[in-house]
């Protein structure tokens, strides 16, 4: 949870684009290291890209730019039948039906389990952030590292667990690791920056939106007189971040060249086609609306000799024949998009992001925001920017920090030095178990009756633990107590819902997001009351049963897969 200070606090990003880490040691906090070394050519980066390269028999070989260069190297020579390359696996934990079994397909639509697939990688930035370590603190050992590990706010208690469960199978103590919604990291992060909006005084009010690859994750923010900060509007978003611009681009040449053309392209020159996908990924963020008529991408000569070959016509009739025709031309290699046609391109995407802001903006009842932080990878675009300034006007400061690459992971670093920094939560929903309370026919209706134990009860009722939109402190502590319902019983397990329901009546139709199971004393004739204790305010949820009856005491971790 929270409580050992050890010398050094060390945060891992994966990103579904672009991963990195960053640490500072206690001593001096403020000073926070990441390793700006990624190489790829001449290029030099803070971040290297989400991709995972494994061998034949599913060995690790490479991340990152190394991994691209390797499958780029083996594709060369016509040697990667049988090789595992993966990229942008992390929107697959946003999945409802998660499990540890989850499954994650590469780019040849072969699958391996999740978990491992996680596990790899964050071993690699590990063991990657140890080697970097040992230069400002090379007497460092494991056990005197808190790691952080960022998560979306809008992912599932269970895809949490899931990144906890793959933490530790990278071989980071469990008690060594705590997590970090990624917008609370970014909003930290904020209050560290001498320029841009006003945000560091007592009852400054903010929005942050953390633009990633996958996922748009967004939190409002008051600061309090203590410096720490209060959720002023429940966290939104959803997986509409950049990548949804590189899926609209995808779709663009399908429409251009067919699908049975990129197919065998994709077939017969997989190196051309990584990199036709890859500098449009890398080109995209730095074209500008306000400067920029038009956007060029190298096309590869091979797509142009193989449309039409298969299709018997010029590439550039086909252009001209299309809906795209005023958007888009081919000459001397390059495929040029008129601007215009780039910003269509993000606009899908930019229309969910701007609602989705405009909407938790609205739902602040009682203050006022009109200051607006962009973070992320993807904020660095001008298209999202400018999209901002536009729909929301002079009347909102819009501000993007120079390193809104990292302000997640270099915001983690210092929440994970001090977690209680953000003060206070809103719970998105409401929580509660199962119970079969005695029947009363006055308030349970008849076919809910049930004989349990011998008595007559009403099965499957809803027991609120807490409703949604309630504020919580950071470490709120909720007592409920509860009777086993036989006196055979020797375990009592309960089963954790949510709802987006404030009061839920029942649990139908609500599936079971965890539970926990504990030991109970064999009955004597005495009370067998248990007393449950759930911690809420932090990023994941605490349990403690205890035994009245012998004083025993359980903490446990409630499972969510």
């Amino acid at each position: 949870m929270s409580g050992i200070q050890r010398p050094v606090c060390a945060a891992i990003d994966v990103g579904t684009s672009y991963s990195g880490y960053a640490y500072s040691l206690k001593e001096c906090r403020e000073k926070v290291y990441v390793n700006d070394k990624w190489r790829y050519g001449s290029h030099v980066s803070n971040k290297t890209p989400t991709c995972l390269l494994l061998n034949p028999i599913k060995q690790f070989q490479a991340f990152g730019y190394k991994a691209i260069e390797k499958y780029q190297y083996l594709i060369g020579l016509d040697r990667y039948d049988g090789w595992y390359f993966f990229r942008n696996f992390k929107t697959e934990l946003y999945e409802k039906d998660l499990s540890r079994q989850s499954k994650i397909k590469d780019i040849g639509g072969r699958t391996m389990d999740g978990m491992t697939i996680f596990a790899l990688t964050i071993g690699f930035l590990k063991d990657h952030m140890l080697h970097h370590l040992d230069k400002h603190y090379p007497s460092s050992r494991l056990d005197d590292i808190t790691f952080v590990l960022t998560v979306p706010s809008i992912w599932s208690n269970s895809a949490k667990q899931f990144m906890r469960e793959a933490a530790v199978a990278a071989g980071i103590p469990n008690d060594q690791l705590i997590m970090c919604l990624e917008p609370e990291a970014a909003s930290i992060y904020c209050q560290t920056l001498e320029s841009g909006p006003s945000i560091h005084n007592s009852g400054d009010k903010y929005l942050i939106v953390d633009l990633g690859g996958g996922t748009v994750d967004m939190t409002a923010h008051k600061k309090e007189g203590d410096g720490r900060l209060e959720e002023i509007v429940a966290s939104s978003g959803g997986p509409f971040g950049g990548e949804c611009v590189f899926s609209e681009y995808v779709d663009l040449l399908q429409n251009i060249f067919g699908q049975r053309v990129l197919s065998n392209f994709r077939a017969v020159y997989p190196d051309e086609y990584f990199e036709l996908l890859y500098d449009f990924e890398t080109q995209k963020s730095r074209a500008d609306p306000k400067l920029d008529d038009i956007f060029t991408v190298v096309m590869p000569p091979s797509l142009k000799s193989l449309y039409e070959k298969i299709e018997k016509r010029k590439v550039e009739t086909a252009i001209k024949s299309s809906e795209f025709s005023d958007y888009v031309t081919y000459e001397n290699r390059d495929l040029t998009l008129d601007i215009s046609m780039l910003k269509h391109l993000h606009s899908k995407s930019l229309q969910r992001v701007l609602g989705d802001a405009q909407d938790m903006i609205n739902d602040c009842k009682t203050c006022v925001i009109n200051k607006i932080i962009l973070v992320g990878g993807h904020a660095k675009s001008e298209f999202v920017s400018t999209a901002f300034r536009q729909h929301f006007g002079s009347g909102y400061k819009i501000f993007v920090p120079q390193e809104s690459d990292i302000a997640v992971v270099i915001g983690a670093v210092v929440f994970g030095h001090d977690p209680s920094m953000i003060s206070t939560r809103i719970l998105k929903y409401t929580y509660g178990t199962d119970i079969s309370p005695y029947f009363d026919i006055r308030y349970h209706p008849t076919y809910r009756r049930a004989l349990i134990g011998g008595v007559q009860r009403c099965k499957d009722v809803f027991d609120i633990f807490i409703t949604a939109g309630t504020k919580v402190k950071y470490g709120h502590h909720i007592h409920r107590k509860y009777l086993p319902t036989s006196s055979r019983q020797r375990f009592v397990t309960f089963n954790f819902y949510v709802s987006d329901d404030k009061y839920p009546v029942f649990v139908d139709n609500r599936p079971c997001t965890g539970c926990l199971m504990v030991e109970i004393p064999k009955y004597s004739g005495k009370s067998r009351e248990l007393d449950l204790s759930i911690v809420l305010g932090h990023t994941e949820i605490y349990v403690t049963v205890k035994s009245l009856s012998d004083g025993k005491s359980y903490r446990k971790v409630v499972n969510f897969l």
